[in-house]
């Protein structure tokens, strides 16, 4: 008995080392990648949370229940993103870019930081652009920040580029309330043993058990309440739960005009459909172009400007198909497209 014991044993201790192996690794001519194909960006946010309770690029706020962490490549105290910047501007243009990581800009790269570039080697003007993208933010979130952190700054202009993050809440049908309260909840960071974290510092397979069982979506574990998070029929995404969109947008213009300062609304420009599209419902597309056209239509009533990108990409849609890294998400040749958009608008209207 204790002799086939040790033998099975002996058989899951090898076992495991060659799961640690391939996971590590891989298996040889390509069959399967290290880390079971798992990115490392991935890896470094499980680990992140895992051994400190939090998300290496976000912190727990008090009244936006998370903003990027100060220091975390290259995030300002602030929480937005570059070099520190000053609350008295002087003579120079500001320009505030609010958002979630459309506006942050993925893997290095952001619309703001080549607008930035553009517009200063086509103008003699001193013009600052501020990158306050957050990702995971909704418009609720934004004209939260926007009231507690931006407008302290007195931006002359306000870029807004939302639509894509406020179709989660819109998918989670039940108790659906206009503040979001039903999806979001307060930073909540879930607990794990000291084995837990000990495992996942020096072990890859533990770590790819992690991101299998918990998720990769970190930010969504720590601020979203439990629940399903797909809408089962189209009758979820009904008009009348564009309304918070619609006043969360509207009054960030207000009070950017109270303030002196002039709003723009920013589309949102997606991937082409796939040829499978007409055979699945694409939610958050659908989502985002409900959202799209609210932004239009805000624009129509007030008479304020807007920077259709949505469109303006569909137009090149042979050029910039292939810009997009998912539905929103774009290369840096994409975010680059988007930033020179902008400042031919910006130019033409006379803004800058």
């Amino acid at each position: 008995m204790l002799k086939r014991l040790s033998i099975v044993s002996l058989s899951l201790v090898a076992t495991l080392a060659l799961l640690e192996a391939v996971a590590r690794f891989g298996l040889p001519f390509g069959l399967l990648e290290p880390r079971f194909g798992y990115p490392e960006q991935v890896f470094e946010h499980v680990r992140g949370y895992v051994q400190s309770g939090e998300p290496p690029g976000q912190v727990g706020d008090a009244h936006v229940i998370y903003r990027s962490r100060p220091g975390w490549k290259d995030v300002n105290r602030w929480g937005g993103r570059g070099p520190d910047w000053e609350i008295e501007k002087g003579d120079a243009l500001r320009i505030a870019c609010v958002g979630g990581s459309t506006t942050h800009g993925m893997l290095g790269r952001s619309y703001p930081g080549y607008l930035a570039d553009l517009l200063a080697e086509t103008n003699e003007r001193a013009i600052e652009v501020q990158n306050w993208g957050t990702h995971g933010w909704t418009t609720a979130e934004t004209l939260v920040n926007y009231t507690l952190r931006v407008q302290d700054f007195e931006p002359d202009l306000v870029l807004v580029h939302h639509a894509v993050n406020d179709v989660a809440p819109r998918m989670r049908a039940a108790g659906f309330e206009s503040d979001y309260s039903h999806l979001f909840r307060p930073w909540c960071p879930p607990t794990f043993s000291t084995w837990s974290r000990a495992a996942s510092e020096w072990s890859e397979l533990w770590s790819c058990w992690l991101v299998r069982t918990r998720g990769d979506d970190v930010i969504s574990m720590f601020a979203t309440r439990p629940g399903p998070g797909t809408a089962p029929d189209a009758s979820v995404l009904v008009e009348a739960t564009t309304a918070p969109f619609r006043r969360n947008v509207l009054t960030l213009c207000e009070l950017v005009e109270l303030r002196g300062g002039t709003p723009i609304l920013l589309t949102m420009p997606m991937q082409p459909p796939s040829a499978e599209a007409d055979e699945v419902v694409d939610w958050k597309r659908l989502g985002t172009q409900q959202h799209n056209e609210v932004l239009r239509e805000l624009a129509r009533e007030s008479n304020r400007h807007l920077v259709d990108l949505a469109r303006l990409f569909a137009d090149k849609e042979a050029d910039f198909a292939g810009e997009f890294t998912d539905l929103v998400h774009l290369t840096g040749r994409g975010d680059r497209y988007k930033a020179n958009l902008v400042a031919r608008y910006l130019e033409r209207q006379g803004l800058l």
